[in-house]
């Protein structure tokens, strides 16, 4: 709660005519919007959503935050996550307030939110095919001759890819562990340990202790072999020597898009017809199978300080800075996480099944 607790030493210590007001939505079930004012936060509310994006009915205020001008954006959003944290827990209800860019039009009133969010992966929020049957059809003629196992194994890592599909931009810490445990699912059942010492993340930080604590040879063997045995090495190693190793040369040459929607400043709405650039895996990614294992190396570490540590990181530590490539001293960015799982499943699904015929059956939509 470090964030909120800045944030009201920041506060106290200001002139009213320092601070400037920031816009958010914050969201909570039920048809009774969240009604505050003339407090340290107000809302504005606006009255249950026609469309609720959730199963049950919601409600939605605008919510007005005051800070000092030129904060940067980063707090602002881990400011709205611990305040969403904060008002769930304490009134025992899912409370979400998504971190979005308020824009408002000059000489008007009116605001509009845009999502900032879907920076993190653009690539599979475009229009769907106009012809979506083929490739839907494909992949479902080759599940049935699946064997059992493989059958579990590709569905679970399928559901871990789709279920970060859909949390990504309202919970990227927990999708970027859905994709982990993904690639995860896949190593454990197809991948195994590196032989070669050599091939083992941080031996040459155990190499130089070695050295420094001047063991034998036979000494140095020893460890070495039970360093190797240590069951949670042996995930991690796996992990990254299966998903290096397994994803296949053609990876690097395939492209995909990366969607823009616009935001109608007189609407509040996302243009129908979005812009798109066609990026290639190649430009964002080098094709070095050894670097692409220290990266997912430290994509492992990092997952395990969401999961032990509750480890907090902002929206731009998980995204790709435009123009560069994914740096093999640090994790992944989500972007291409998710494309290499995707296709590391199409990999395996490849290799293990055949095109067979589907039911002989077929059914038609309802006449209108």
């Amino acid at each position: 709660m470090r964030g909120l607790a800045s944030w009201l030493d920041r506060l106290r210590a200001s002139e009213h005519a320092n601070l400037v007001q920031h816009f958010l939505r914050v969201f909570v079930p039920g048809i009774r919007p969240l009604d505050i004012d003339k407090w340290v936060v107000a809302t504005d509310p606006q009255g249950p959503l026609i469309s609720s994006r959730v199963g049950s009915p919601e409600a939605w205020s605008v919510l007005r935050v005051c800070d000092h001008a030129g904060r940067p954006a980063v707090e602002l959003e881990k400011l709205s996550a611990e305040m969403a944290a904060l008002i769930s827990l304490a009134l025992d209800r899912r409370v979400d307030i998504p971190f979005e860019v308020s824009i408002g039009s000059e000489g008007s009133d009116r605001i509009v939110f845009a999502p900032y969010a879907d920076m993190i992966d653009r690539s599979f929020l475009g229009p769907i095919p106009i012809d979506s049957l083929p490739p839907i059809r494909d992949l479902l003629s080759r599940v049935c001759s699946l064997n059992e196992s493989d059958q579990i194994t590709l569905g679970d890592a399928m559901s871990l890819l789709h279920g970060a599909m859909l949390l990504f931009d309202r919970e990227a810490r927990s999708a970027y562990t859905l994709l982990i445990a993904g690639i995860e699912v896949l190593s454990r059942e197809y991948g195994r340990p590196p032989q070669n010492w050599d091939a083992w993340d941080d031996h040459s930080q155990w190499d130089t202790l070695f050295a420094e604590s001047d063991l034998s040879a036979p000494q140095t063997e020893r460890v070495r072999a039970q360093l190797m045995r240590n069951r949670q090495l042996r995930l991690k190693a796996t992990f990254r020597a299966y998903a290096s190793e397994r994803v296949p040369e053609t990876f690097w040459d395939t492209s995909y898009d990366d969607w823009t929607y616009a935001i109608d400043i007189t609407t509040g709405l996302p243009h129908d017809s979005p812009s798109h650039e066609i990026v290639r895996i190649q430009d964002i990614l080098q094709k070095d199978r050894q670097g692409l294992a220290s990266a997912l190396g430290k994509s492992y570490d990092l997952r395990s300080r969401f999961v032990h540590e509750g480890h907090w990181l902002s929206l731009p530590d998980l995204v790709l800075p435009l123009g560069r490539f994914a740096a093999w001293n640090r994790p992944l960015p989500f972007n291409v996480l998710r494309l290499l799982l995707a296709e590391l499943i199409r990999t395996e699904l490849a290799a293990r099944s055949t095109v067979k015929d589907l039911p002989a059956f077929s059914i038609s939509r309802s006449s209108p």
